[in-house]
């Protein structure tokens, strides 16, 4: 069948979970079983949900707060047909969305829609792509430019125009962690620069919830 040729076998799977499970006893980790099982195939489907519910029964059974994930399952048809089998916690992967007459993006589902059916979480992966969005931007605007006045001067999420994004990971408080032990208060400078201030409207946990 297909979904044989294209998944790992339920054997082969499974040791993966009870690896990642054994690895995860006895800290305060949660586990997220994975599947690529593809949810418009109906095999994969009834196999990616059953080694889903095999994974979350393993993973609770010692003790692991473990959810299941079929990361292809895109709509709530979908959710719903997955929750029939796999009834225990799950996440949603990738909220697609749909953009509407008025232009704007609609999400496909919510958790108001998911939470009824076992859904714990949502996720949305775009961190990494972004992140290399962000660089490929500036990057080719410096070199057009050939210098960095780009970067200084265009902060349109952060909000901080300069050298640096250091106010965003507080220097500052670790140097004042750092004097109460050595006595010795230095201030924390950017190429002999003061930094610039913490943008408004981030919100900036206390220092020893940090550590």
């Amino acid at each position: 069948m297909e979904h044989k040729e294209r998944l790992l076998s339920r054997e082969e799977y499974l040791a993966k979970v009870r690896a990642a499970v054994s690895a995860l006893e006895g800290t305060d980790c949660l586990f997220i079983a994975r599947t690529n099982a593809d949810p418009n195939n109906n095999a994969e489907m009834k196999e990616g949900c059953e080694r889903l519910k095999e994974a979350i029964d393993y993973g609770m059974a010692q003790g692991v707060y473990t959810l299941g994930m079929m990361v292809k399952v895109s709509d709530l048809d979908q959710a719903r047909t997955m929750s029939k089998t796999v009834r225990g916690p799950k996440i949603f992967a990738d909220v697609r969305s749909y953009r509407g007459e008025n232009g704007r993006y609609h999400p496909v589902v919510s958790m108001e829609d998911l939470t009824p059916l076992g859904f714990q979480m949502c996720s949305t992966h775009y961190t990494l792509k972004a992140a290399m969005e962000g660089m490929l931007e500036h990057g080719m605007n410096n070199f057009r430019e050939q210098g960095v006045s780009y970067t200084f001067e265009h902060a349109p999420a952060t909000h901080i125009e300069g050298d640096s994004a250091l106010p965003l990971f507080d220097p500052t408080a670790y140097m004042k962690k750092e004097a109460e032990f050595t006595g010795n208060w230095h201030e924390y400078m950017v190429s002999g620069h003061r930094m610039e201030s913490y943008p408004d409207g981030f919100i900036r946990p206390e220092f020893e919830e940090r550590i």
